[in-house]
């Protein structure tokens, strides 16, 4: 067997290196997209919970909406106003109050204070965990008596 020259025992040798710094390289490349796809999950999972809040917000904003121009319809026609209730809607169950307090607002002249109220419609959803919704408008005294 003829000797080896030094030149085929190098060839060699960065053969073999390269081999091993192909495996260390593909390691590397896999724990960097692990971790990244960890962190966009994450990310993704975030902006889930986000959106499903902003929906459930959403939700029940438009129940308060509907909920306070069906009050202000029974006001007008003179029928009596019920002060709490439950929202009739398939999408969400939940609770609603209606309170009245003084309005005093400088926006509204002294004399037309004592005949006009400030109302704010409260709407919580059940369970009460979520948050709640709160219009405020002004309404004539009469259609609150």
């Amino acid at each position: 067997m003829p000797p080896r020259s030094p030149r085929h025992d190098n060839l060699a040798g960065s053969v073999c290196g390269a081999r091993g710094f192909l495996l260390i390289e593909a390691t590397l490349t896999v724990t960097v997209l692990a971790v990244g796809l960890v962190f966009i999950a994450r990310g993704l999972g975030n902006s889930l919970k986000a959106l499903s809040a902003l929906e459930r917000s959403e939700t029940l904003r438009h129940l308060a909406e509907s909920q306070l121009a069906e009050l202000e319809i029974h006001a007008q026609q003179g029928q009596r106003l019920a002060r709490t209730g439950s929202c009739a809607s398939p999408r969400a169950a939940c609770r609603w109050t209606l309170q009245d307090a003084d309005a005093q607002s400088p926006d509204i002249p002294e004399a037309l204070r004592p005949s006009v109220r400030l109302v704010t419609l409260t709407v919580t959803s059940e369970p009460p965990a979520t948050p709640e919704v709160r219009l405020q408008t002004i309404w004539p005294t009469e259609w609150l008596e």
